[in-house]
Formats: C-alpha cells, sequence, structure tokens
C-alpha cells in the first residue's frame, strides 16, 4: 500500500478526471 490521495472529479458536460498524487513516487 502507498500513502497517497486520488482524486476523481465528475463534472457534467466535461468528463471524468482521474488525479492521483504520489508523495516520494519515482517512475521505474
Amino acid at each position: 500500500a502507498h500513502r497517497g490521495t486520488i482524486e476523481v472529479k465528475s463534472q457534467v458536460g466535461v468528463g471524468t478526471a482521474f488525479t492521483v498524487m504520489i508523495p516520494g513516487y519515482i517512475p521505474e
């Protein structure tokens, strides 16, 4: 498990945006 924040923003007419923020996350 990772310590992060997953936000799901849904707006009518705009669509759905997924934002994933992981502190200290380094892409391999």
